[in-house]
């Protein structure tokens, strides 16, 4: 667990220490974040002692695996949101958020959402305290869902490898692979989705709500940020789309190479059925059989059997069945 805060003065100055400083910086000569990984009891009961956050609330703060959401209440802000890339799977970082007049906490869960960004960007502004605690919120909401864009682009670069490997699948994967794949492929999509979605709503909450915190001003900031997460959202429903198609194209290509396979077995049965005919005609030894004293009548089956399944080849090659 670790815990900063940072003091944004009047005066453009900038204090950070190491630790839980409430008493430093909650005033109105300042604007304060304060930010806390994996916190301990302790720190949330201290938290929710200085933004007045009721017992429900403290305990979600607490506790990791909440839903992307918005709770407006008297004085402050909660906020669940989260940072989504994507490591092998879909790796989200969940961060809680507190916003007063004057001051933003950030709450992180493991695995925690790199902030850096998001103090180097607070770092070029002049004065962060004229921008007020509304701009702070924008520049952590807005770092987050960038990094969506990067995970779709991810996203749609697997999506081409896998249909390689579905149309490919005669040089390739296995059916197992190939399925395992695409349906490793609509999980990651769909929990991404999922985000996203929710995503969509705590900005539609932060735009529809009337709340005192953020003036009206600054509203185009939050709608850019909707503007944003509605492409994501399109991209994600794009994609669902592409990897049922995918799967079904896998069953048709399964499906046509399965008929190339009978095709070759029907034509090569039907080949080798016109010399066993005859060879079987002959073969049966009757005692009354005139071509069985004819001089010539061993070459003559032979070259029946091989002009029969010459002639049958031929045929079946320009049907392209072989």
């Amino acid at each position: 667990m670790t815990a900063t805060t940072r003091t944004f003065r009047r005066d453009g100055q900038t204090q950070t220490a190491t630790g839980l400083n409430l008493e430093a910086g909650l005033s109105d000569d300042c604007l304060t974040w304060i930010d806390i990984t994996d916190p301990t009891d302790q720190e949330i009961e201290a938290l929710a002692a200085e933004f007045h956050v009721p017992g429900f609330l403290a305990e979600d703060l607490l506790k990791g695996n909440q839903r992307p959401k918005i709770h407006v209440e008297a004085g402050f802000v909660f906020i669940v949101a989260y940072g989504a890339n994507l490591d092998g799977d879909i790796c989200t970082h969940e961060v809680h958020m507190l916003v007063s007049s004057q001051a933003v906490a950030t709450i992180r869960h493991s695995p925690a959402y790199d902030i850096e960004p998001v103090v180097s960007r607070l770092a070029a502004v002049p004065n962060v305290y004229d921008r007020g605690v509304a701009l702070v919120l924008y520049d952590l909401l807005d770092e987050m869902v960038d990094g969506y864009f990067t995970a779709v682009d991810e996203l749609e670069d697997r999506i081409d490898s896998v249909e390689q490997l579905v149309f490919s699948a005669e040089q390739g994967g296995t059916d197992k692979e190939i399925q395992e794949s695409v349906f490793a492929l609509r999980k990651q999509i769909v929990a991404f989705y999922q985000i996203s979605t929710a995503m969509r709503d705590v900005l539609n909450g932060i735009l529809r709500h009337d709340v005192d915190l953020f003036p009206e001003k600054v509203h185009l900031y939050f709608l850019d940020i909707y503007d944003h997460l509605l492409r994501v959202n399109s991209s994600l429903e794009l994609f669902r789309e592409l990897v049922a198609g995918m799967f079904e194209a896998h069953l048709a290509v399964a499906s046509n190479q399965m008929n190339k396979v009978m095709k070759k077995m029907t034509s090569w049965g039907a080949i080798l059925l016109g010399a066993t005919l005859i060879a079987g005609i002959y073969g049966m030894n009757f005692r009354e059989m005139p071509e069985l004293r004819f001089l010539y009548g061993y070459p003559m089956a032979l070259a029946m059997m091989a002009t029969l399944t010459i002639t049958l080849w031929i045929v079946f090659k320009k049907k392209n069945w072989l």
